[in-house]
């Protein structure tokens, strides 16, 4: 039978000292030393109470180097399309702004008219069924105000270096434009869905959420591959940006929120059919040269087509109902 234990015939000094007690289980975060018995942190090769090497240490170490790799990759590639695009576009918003009625700073203020933006390559339901097909491209790269242009140019500098660094400059590119290419065609279709034939689709809205969705998706997809902190910025502090906007675009009058969600899906379909390369091994520089030089040329084709039809002439009911909705603005 036990009883109480009593502290007499027991010294003050033995009194205050207290035996150590085992420690029997590791949390999370701690894996127990087959050497010394001590817990130590789970992701280090080594224990770092004895020097002895974990057998999950090739494990441990091949992570820490595709981590590394990952983090010299990102930051070691050039991201000189993003900084190329941002200057087409002003470059185009410019030359609107400075070819539509009214003053420059009036333009840029408060954006210009209707007939300008369709000169310029604006796409519109009539103007595909007139086999103006290349408006989808040029669309992407136009903007209703300096305002528009001043915050699609804010969130193309948040993400788009992130994406260029991800997947280089040529594939950026290619990325870029056929997001804004989805954005287009699903402000299109929403536009045919409510009979709206001659609306405007313009902007590089659906270019930039696509590049949101890119990060979002490229967080999902190589979650186990990918440093904890770049998990954390691609996946959790991109979508919430993604909400907010999809939230103004539906409570927000004149935000054509079919562009986003178009832009969207682009992006996340994109970033399941491309594959992430790391530096050194993606395509050769002839590869990439090849994508970029067919993407100059095909805007240049593009804006070319847009100036040719512009200069025809129109038939008498076109250039009067051209007449008035550039006397309205």
């Amino acid at each position: 039978m036990y009883g109480k234990a009593t502290t007499a015939g027991i010294s003050p000094a033995t009194k205050t000292k207290k035996a150590p007690t085992p420690v029997r289980r590791a949390s999370a975060a701690f894996r127990m030393c087959q050497g010394c018995g001590r817990p130590t942190p789970q992701q280090e090769a080594s224990c770092t109470h004895c020097g002895k090497r974990h057998f999950h240490a090739p494990v441990i170490d091949t992570t820490e180097h595709n981590e590394r790799r990952f983090v010299m990759d990102f930051f070691e590639r050039a991201t000189p399309a993003a900084y190329t695009l941002f200057a087409i576009n002003l470059l185009i918003y410019v030359a609107m702004a400075a070819h539509s009625p009214g003053s420059f700073v009036h333009n840029f203020l408060h954006g210009v008219n209707e007939p300008t933006l369709a000169e310029f390559g604006a796409a519109s339901r009539i103007a595909l069924s007139l086999g103006e097909w290349f408006r989808l491209f040029t669309s992407v790269f136009l903007h209703l105000s300096g305002l528009h242009l001043l915050s699609s140019s804010f969130a193309l500098a948040i993400v788009g270096p992130q994406v260029e660094r991800l997947y280089g400059s040529a594939r950026f590119v290619v990325i870029y434009v056929l997001a804004g290419l989805g954005g287009t065609v699903g402000s299109l279709v929403s536009h045919q869905l409510r009979g709206q034939m001659d609306e405007l689709a313009i902007g590089p809205s659906g270019a930039t959420f696509g590049l949101f969705g890119v990060l979002a998706v490229f967080g999902l997809k190589y979650r186990k591959e990918l440093p904890e902190s770049f998990r954390q910025s691609f996946l959790f502090a991109v979508l919430p940006a993604i909400l907010v906007n999809l939230f103004i675009g539906f409570t927000v009058p004149y935000v054509d929120n079919a562009v986003t969600i178009g832009g969207l899906i682009a992006g996340t379909a994109l970033t399941l059919l491309i594959p992430y390369l790391p530096n050194g091994r993606e395509h050769s520089a002839r590869v990439n040269l090849g994508l970029l030089t067919a993407c100059v040329l095909v805007m240049c084709y593009c804006f070319g087509q847009a100036y040719v039809v512009n200069t025809r002439p129109k038939p008498p009911i076109q250039q009067a109902q051209f007449n008035e909705t550039a006397a309205s603005h």
